[in-house]
């Protein structure tokens, strides 16, 4: 099973460190973290962090390439959604 946890979409911030994926692609974090859950666009659920721990993204807003959403790393005190997902037996 792999974790992937749906981040907040919030407004842009200039006050804040906005990171985007590089063309082409919607991930703007890659990992080697095992354990680490899958960050996600809290609009259409597109993979944003892969194998990053999510307390090392203090403080930050992620551009999704797909949608164009603004994704919020911090987590709320009332959490984000978190979805379980079997991983795919053939990957």
């Amino acid at each position: 099973m792999e974790r992937r946890i749906l981040l907040n979409v919030v407004k842009r911030d200039p006050e804040r460190c906005l990171i985007e994926a590089a063309a082409g692609r919607t991930v703007a974090f890659q990992g080697d973290a095992v354990d680490a859950p899958i960050l996600c666009c809290g609009h259409c659920r597109a993979d944003l962090v892969v194998g990053v721990d999510r307390h090392r993204l203090t403080n930050m807003v992620i551009e999704c390439k797909r949608c164009g959403s603004y994704n919020d790393t911090r987590e709320l005190s009332n959490g984000s959604l978190t979805m379980t997902v079997d991983k795919d037996p053939t990957a």
